[in-house]
C-alpha cells in the first residue's frame, strides 16, 4: 500500500456512521484516514454547513431547503434516516469552522466540495477561504467550474479540484481548465483509454468511489494522488 497517497474519508466514515457528521469524523480518523472529504452548503443567513444535500428530505425527512433555515435552526435539525434516529440520536449538522477545527487538532486533511448554495453566492467564497486558513493540507473542489475560477480569483495559493462527469472527459475540455491543479474522477472511468488521456494532460489525479480491493490501489498509477472512499479502514 502507498501511504503517499493520503485516503480521505467521503463524508468521513459514512459506511460506518451517518454521513457529513461529527461522529462519522470521529470514525474515520480512528480507521486512520488522512483526511476527510465534506460537502458545504449555506445555511439562510451565509453561514458555511457540512451537509451534502440541499434538501432535509432524505437525510431529516423534513421538506424544507437547508437555505431557509438560519444557522440557529440549522443546528437544530435532527438527522436519521429513521425515526427512533431523529428522536434518539444526536447526528447534527456541523459548521464549516466546527470541521476545520477538528481537523486541525488531529491534523487530518480537508477536501471542501462546494455545493450549489455557494454556487448561488459566490461572493461567499472569500469567508470560506478564510475560515479553511488554520489547515496545513487543504484543496477546494466542485463540479462547478464558475464557482472554482471564483475560488482561483479570491486566493491563487490554494489547490482546486475539478470533479469531472464523463462528457467532460475529453482532450480540449481538460486542457481548458486551466484554474484546476488536481482532477477528482469516478474510479469507473479510470479506464485505458482516460488513462492515456490523463497521461497527455500531466495534471494529477484523486479517485472516488474507490473501497480498497481494486488492483489499483496496490499498483496505483503515478498521476493518482490520493483516494477518496467510504471505507477508509480497508487501506490501512
Amino acid at each position: 500500500m502507498c501511504k503517499e497517497r493520503l485516503v480521505f474519508a467521503h463524508r468521513g466514515a459514512s459506511l460506518a456512521s451517518f454521513e457529513n457528521t461529527m461522529q462519522a469524523f470521529e470514525q474515520a480518523r480512528v480507521d486512520g484516514a488522512d483526511g476527510l472529504e465534506i460537502d458545504v452548503q449555506l445555511s439562510k443567513d451565509h453561514v458555511p454547513i457540512v451537509i451534502h444535500d440541499r434538501e432535509l428530505r432524505r437525510l431529516a425527512r423534513r421538506e424544507r431547503l437547508v437555505d431557509t433555515l438560519n444557522i440557529r435552526s440549522v443546528k437544530k435539525v435532527k438527522l436519521g434516516a429513521h425515526w427512533w434516529e431523529r428522536r434518539f440520536g444526536s447526528f447534527k449538522i456541523p459548521a464549516l469552522v466546527e470541521v476545520v477545527h477538528f481537523c486541525e487538532l488531529h491534523g487530518l486533511a480537508l477536501n471542501v466540495e462546494l455545493k450549489e448554495t455557494v454556487s448561488e453566492h459566490p461572493e461567499q467564497v472569500g469567508n470560506i477561504i478564510g475560515l479553511l486558513e488554520p489547515l496545513e493540507d487543504v484543496h477546494i473542489s466542485s463540479f462547478d467550474r464558475t464557482i472554482l475560477e471564483e475560488v482561483r480569483a479570491c486566493d491563487p495559493s490554494i489547490e482546486i479540484a475539478q470533479l469531472l462527469v464523463k462528457k467532460q472527459l475529453n482532450r480540449q475540455t481538460l486542457q481548458s481548465m486551466t484554474h484546476a491543479d488536481v482532477f477528482h474522477l469516478n474510479v469507473v472511468h479510470w479506464t485505458p483509454k482516460r488513462i492515456a488521456l490523463f497521461e497527455s494532460i500531466g495534471k494529477p489525479v484523486r479517485l472516488y468511489n474507490v473501497f480498497g480491493d481494486e488492483p489499483i490501489v496496490e499498483r496505483p498509477h503515478p498521476l493518482i494522488i490520493g483516494w477518496i472512499t467510504d471505507a477508509p479502514e480497508r487501506f490501512q
